[in-house]
């Protein structure tokens, strides 16, 4: 669960640094979803759009391991060590795919 939070806030100081060193301001921005948006919603095109669907499932992800409660259900998440690892691993897949796309101009997942 908290190597989860810890990872996606890795991530997350990733975005807004790419945000920030390509112009972009990131600075209101709260969390890996709104940057994302930022960099690679309708207006913008720095990441590509599966880029940003895939900066939303970690979102997802990260939110139901940071948070006690799900809002909806009132419920705990149990999050499996699977799914801590595999979380861990595509963040930095993700982090090599954007880099690559931004700084190499190469669709590399």
């Amino acid at each position: 669960r908290h190597a989860i939070d810890d990872a996606g806030r890795a991530f997350e100081d990733y975005l807004r640094r790419l945000a920030t060193d390509k112009g972009y301001d990131v600075s209101s921005k709260g969390g890996i979803s709104e940057i994302a948006q930022v960099i690679g919603g309708q207006n913008s095109k720095l990441i590509h759009a599966k880029h940003l669907h895939i900066c939303n499932c970690l979102r997802i992800i990260r939110v139901a391991a940071a948070h006690s409660k799900d809002k909806s259900t009132m419920e705990f998440w149990k999050i499996s060590p699977d799914l801590a690892i595999e979380t861990i691993l595509l963040m930095i897949s993700t982090v090599r795919s954007i880099h690559y796309y931004v700084y190499n101009n190469q669709q590399f997942l």
